[in-house]
């Protein structure tokens, strides 16, 4: 290591340790002070060495020891004579050489000679450009500018054919500063690193170059420089982490010691793409004396690393990479300025992303661009730095057991080939939108699956690149046939403008694909303008969403004819995001698509899915297209590379260790420690709650206690979930996307692949109904290859989460559940029959097969549609004999929304749905939106709007109601459990049954709580609100509690309600270790609650039903799971330390008595006669 700290390796000749002095002295020596004065008045001629091109400049004094000109071409110095034969002699520095002719090559290395002929006497400048053109250049860019002529008296050598290229590249005179000094900045590094890497053949370095740098440019290059750069030009700069022992030989291995405290295990290596090779070997051939093969052996980097320049070629390299950068980053500027966004900035932002992150660590170590953290704590670099760091917080209380970390290890890349390689143009385009240049197996499999007539399914973790697998067929398929046709369903407007975004950025690249239109059709696309007409005839792909696919375009068909007969591909993301009864809904639509389609003689429609991870892809794709299992095929090897995953469970401590039945404290308060500790030092978050409610109270907290510990950073943290208008959510995106935030409190609603740029951390509030949900959220941190966290804070009154919390490797190994949606829905499949009727009659042997088993749709058009006996074909019943789609909403029973108005401001601040108005929006409510609290005033029914002001207050609401839920009809029955209940008094045994079917709900809101947010304590509960009953049908599943069950209760002056209400939260709780619960806020398991006060007789049953209408939702699927819930619950409670009962057990945060009417004893003795071990 030298004195300046640059360390090279010589490509095939190991390593050694120099210092850059000597080898940049001839670099150093030919930059002017000032370059209009050298280029007026000194003196110089040009030397012609050996086909090597050098621009010499003489200093003002001369050593006389300097040879001649014609000695140097004609003797060797420190040589009396040279003849033709070879001939030994020493060379100026003492070192014995064997030369026939001309400079040897350690003479052309040599310091002491190259130092002598930069001092040569009688030196004359002839440069090949314009003196004009010298004079305004910078010292770095005369010397990659210069070229020279010999004149010698020597024999002329051969000349060599130089490359011209044309006239300089001036940059505006309007770009900023600091792009200038950019410019200049990498003027200094391409010189010093083109210098090394070409006549050196060394493998450069971030540590080696930067000092070396420094002494050109006068100021320090850093990382955020190097990621600027790479920003800018990311075609022609790479950055990469290599191991130091790859860059050393043995020698200089063993004296690498890794307990030196300087000691780094990896090296950020820099290169410059345009002198990598073609091709990299992966292997050397062996072979002996005799030419006889050996065997092979690894090639190592430096081998890798081969340059393609020669060392004559120089000067020409660093002018053509100074232009092709200075013309990088004026698109770079431009571009900027069309976008109206700041250079400098967004360059801030680019530059982070851009410089990868070591092996190991979170952030770029010495990374100078990081934000302030207001005096707080330097953020630790590493995931274990950070771990540990947050153990010396004050608030940690052993809130992390030794085995609720988990890190998941860094993975490879894996690539594949496509059968049929894309276009020159089409890869050029993916390379420079997305600077990819090779597929991974995920992506290439599927895509030859298409090609080949399949439909395809993919299935795989976040974040991996599933866009190019739908994107690639349809731009492909468009260069062979114009009048191809493809549409993009996503469920959320959002997530199609995102990727709507992404594709036109690949066409934006393309030559031969410019003419392709591609628009959104959305309920925002308007239509009395001529836009829709105007999309039907010159798009070529669309995106839109399912409800537009089912309000709109099948029911107006005839005016998309031409589409439906040309359309070749239908891309539907996010597949697992589509189940329960919007799945179901979603489904019929599909079918209904694929039906028409067929009409307008169709049938070579290709589907395109991309999933979250789930345990069954292709049962679940089948069932939402209702293709056969032979036309789909499933991808799901995961081929992409990620960083390592460190989890970690955090599980809130008890509020009293001596007296459990306390509970845990509150996981709102753990989360906004978390959030301001995480925040304060740079760690870009998201943190997912599965409420609205929870949501903007974890915004609320987070901002009172960042304006204590970090004012600054108060700013830093938003909220984003559904409610907000489509302006608010845009903003909230963008700013995340552009680095503005580091934290962002969101519901489910990002759970989906919006891209907001990347992140360091995700935190969930409470396990997220499901495993495949965790995951998918977990997959939010981490893109780009970058190590991450991923942070579950446990609630404490949540059975479920004391469960992973006390079990973590339940969580960690768990398979994930099944995905499906069930096409049985009787109410769902009649509804869309009227719709396809509607758009054209029914032919039972031609249409029934889209839709389902032929005799369960014959009996519904059957019963609900009308049967014309001259045609024999159905046709919409008279209810739906007018756009019966326009009646049907496939999202929610209620589509109506009240407007939330600020009357302050006079302005509308939220929509709610007119179902969860009776539970939000009441008179006295709280009602938080953006972590700011409002009182509801006043809720006027027929405008549909609630009036709201600002208030101060430090307590939130939650309703009081009462629940009658009564069984109306049985559809299907099963035991709910494989032991038999005790022996009765008369000698006979009796099984105890489950029960699925139909029920009437109704529900009353007669008041509300007054609850302290962070303790979840009850301060006032208020009663007198008059709202009339809610009367609903709903599904679900019910069992009687045995007669001996309640014998044993009331033998034990228990009472029977409060243990029958324990023993449905404990059942409740644990649901989502069986089936799938939908993470759309469209579902909610619920169950009947108990007041105390309550004197309605109630029969003695477990009643769990979906809060959403139609049948075969969760609790079917949880129903056939009901001998397993039982005994799980039954463990739980057993397993309990608690004395009366606890968050951990049987109180539930969604309880709408406040878990006031509860009896743990009681509880475990229903769950014990359930599972018929009750000792008689």
């Amino acid at each position: 290591m030298g004195d300046d700290g640059f360390r090279i390796v010589r490509k095939g000749r190991g390593s050694r340790e120099a210092s850059l002095t000597n080898l940049l002295e001839s670099v150093l020596a030919t930059i002017p002070v000032e370059a209009s004065n050298q280029v007026a008045g000194s003196q110089s001629t040009v030397l012609h060495i050996n086909s090597t091109f050098s621009t010499i400049h003489a200093p003002p004094q001369v050593p006389p020891y300097v040879p001649r000109l014609n000695e140097l071409h004609h003797k060797p110095v420190g040589t009396d004579t040279v003849n033709v034969e070879a001939k030994l002699f020493e060379c100026t520095c003492g070192k014995k050489l064997k030369t026939r002719s001309g400079f040897t090559g350690h003479q052309r290395r040599c310091s002491v000679v190259t130092s002598a002929l930069f001092m040569a006497p009688n030196v004359k400048l002839s440069p090949s450009i314009e003196e004009q053109s010298v004079k305004e250049a910078s010292p770095v860019e005369q010397i990659a500018a210069q070229t020279v002529n010999v004149e010698s008296s020597g024999p002329a050598p051969k000349k060599r054919r130089t490359t011209r290229s044309g006239p300089p590249l001036l940059l505006p005179d309007e770009l900023p500063s600091q792009l200038r000094e950019l410019e200049r900045t990498f003027q200094c590094l391409n010189t010093v690193h083109s210098f090394c890497a070409v006549q050196r053949q060394m493998v450069c370095t971030y540590d080696g170059l930067k000092d070396s740098v420094k002494q050109l440019s006068g100021s320090k290059l850093k990382l955020s420089d190097l990621g600027s750069m790479r920003a800018v030009a990311p075609s022609l700069i790479m950055l990469y982490w290599a191991r130091r022992t790859d860059l050393e030989d043995a020698s200089v291995r063993e004296l690498l010691n890794p307990d030196d405290n300087g000691y780094r295990e990896y090296s950020l290596v820099i290169e410059f793409r345009d002198a990598r090779p073609v091709r990299l070997p992966g292997k050397i051939r062996l072979r002996d004396a005799d030419g006889q093969h050996l065997g092979w052996r690894t090639s190592t980097l430096a081998e890798q690393i081969g340059l393609s320049e020669k060392s004559s070629s120089v000067p020409v390299l660093i002018e053509r990479r100074n232009r092709n950068f200075r013309e990088f980053l004026i698109n770079y500027w431009k571009k900027c300025l069309e976008e109206g966004t700041d250079p400098i900035e967004k360059l801030s932002d680019l530059a982070l992303q851009a410089v990868p992150v070591q092996p190991g660590q979170m952030w770029p170590e010495g990374y100078e661009g990081k934000p302030e953290t207001d005096g707080a704590p330097l953020r630790p670099s590493s995931l274990t730095g950070l771990l540990d760091e947050l153990k010396t917080e004050q608030f940690y209380r052993q809130q992390i057991s030794d085995e609720a970390v988990q890190i998941d290890s860094a993975r490879s890349p894996e690539y594949g080939e496509l059968d049929q390689p894309l276009s020159a143009d089409l890869t050029a385009a993916i390379n420079a939108a997305s600077n990819i240049t090779r597929l991974y197996t995920h992506q290439a499999k599927p895509i030859n699956f298409v090609e080949q007539g399949h439909n395809v399914v993919v299935s795989t973790s976040t974040s991996s690149g599933k866009s190019l697998i739908y994107q690639l067929p349809v731009l492909r398929a468009l260069e062979n046939d114009p009048t191809v046709r493809a549409i993009y369903i996503f469920p959320t407007k959002a997530l199609a403008q995102d990727q709507k975004r992404s594709l036109i950025s690949i066409l934006s690249h393309t030559t031969n694909l410019q003419w392709v239109d591609v628009d959104t059709y959305d309920g925002d696309t308007p239509y009395r303008d001529g836009t829709r007409d105007a999309i039907r005839a010159k798009a070529s792909v669309i995106f839109t969403n399912p409800d537009m696919l089912h309000v709109s375009i099948l029911p107006g068909h005839k005016q998309w004819k031409v589409w439906l007969e040309r359309l070749r591909y239908v891309i539907v993301d996010e597949l697992h995001y589509y189940a329960a009864t919007f799945g179901a809904h979603c489904a019929m639509v599909m079918r209904r698509l694929r039906r028409l389609c067929h009409i307008y003689g169709n049938d070579t429609v290709r589907f395109i899915s991309c999933s979250a991870t789930v345990a069954n892809p292709a049962e679940h794709m089948t069932s939402f297209f209702g293709l056969p299992e032979s036309a789909v095929r499933v991808v799901d090897v995961d081929g992409a590379p990620r960083g390592r995953k460190l989890h970690i469970i955090w599980n809130p401590p008890l509020k009293d260790p001596r007296r459990p039945g306390q509970g845990r404290c509150s996981s709102l308060e753990e989360t906004v420690k978390l959030i301001a500790y995480l925040v304060v030092r740079g760690v870009r978050t998201i943190c997912f709650a599965k409420v609205r409610t929870m949501c903007e109270l974890l915004l609320r907290e987070a901002h009172a206690l960042l304006h204590e510990v970090a004012p600054g950073f108060v700013n830093k943290v938003m909220s984003y979930r559904g409610g907000y208008t489509p302006e608010d959510r845009r903003k909230i995106e963008r700013q995340m996307f552009q680095g503005e935030l580091l934290c962002i409190v969101a519901t489910n609603a990002l759970e989906l692949g919006v891209d907001i740029g990347s992140l360091d951390a995700v935190m969930h509030v409470g396990f997220p109904f499901n495993l495949a949900s965790y995951r998918q959220q977990s997959g939010r941190a981490g893109r780009r290859e970058r190590d991450s966290m991923s942070i579950l804070v446990a609630e404490g009154d949540n059975p479920l989460d004391q469960f992973y919390a006390n079990h973590p490797k339940e969580l960690y190994s768990s398979t994930l559940e099944s995905s499906g949606v069930e096409v049985s829905n009787e109410l769902v499949v009649e509804t869309h029959l009227q719709c396809a009727a509607f758009e054209w009659p029914l032919i039972p042997n031609r249409d029934f097969e889209y839709f389902g088993d032929f005799e369960f749709i014959e009996g519904l058009c059957s019963k609900f549609l009308r049967w014309d006996t001259i045609h024999e074909v159905y046709f919409a019943c008279s209810k739906y004999a007018s756009h019966p789609s326009r009646q049907i909403q496939i999202r929610s029973i209620d589509e109506d929304v009240y407007r939330v108005i600020d009357v302050t401001i006079n302005k509308q601040i939220e929509e709610v749905e007119a179902s969860r108005v009776p539970f939000t929006l009441y008179e006295g409510s709280i009602f938080i939106h953006q972590g700011q609290s409002y009182l509801v005033f006043e809720v006027d029914a027929e405008r549909k709007c609630g009036k709201v002001r600002p208030t101060s207050v430090d307590f939130i609401t939650a309703n009081r109601d009462f629940t009658n839920v009564d069984p109306m009809k049985t559809i299907e029955s099963r035991p709910a459990t494989t032991h038999k209940t005790p022996v009765q008094a008369s000698g006979h045994t009796k099984a105890l049954f489950a029960y699925y079917g139909e029920m009437r709900v109704v529900t009353t809101v007669f008041g509300y709580f007054k609850i302290n947010p962070r303790t979840r304590r009850v301060l006032e509960a208020v009663e007198g609100l008059e709202n009339p009953p809610i009367t609903k049908t709903r599904y679900g599943f019910w069992i009687d509690v045995p007669e001996d069950t309640v014998q044993a209760l009331r033998n034990a002056t228990l009472n029977v309600e409060y243990s029958i209400h324990g023993a449905s939260h404990a059942l409740i709780s644990l649901l989502p270790t069986y089936v799938m619960i939908p993470t759309t806020g469209q579902t909610d398991i619920r169950t009947e609650c108990k007041h105390p006060a309550a004197t309605r007789p109630r029969p003695p049953r477990i009643v769990v039903y979906d809060s959403a209408s139609g049948k075969g939702g969760v609790t079917y699927k949880a129903f056939k799971h009901i001998s397993d819930l039982l005994v799980r619950a039954r463990q739980v409670v057993e397993s309990c330390d608690c004395l009366e009962g606890c968050p951990g057990c049987i109180h539930r945060s969604a309880c709408s008595e406040a878990n006031e009417a509860l009896s743990k004893t009681g509880a475990i003795i229903v769950l014990k006669g359930m599972c018929g071990d009750l000792a008689v």
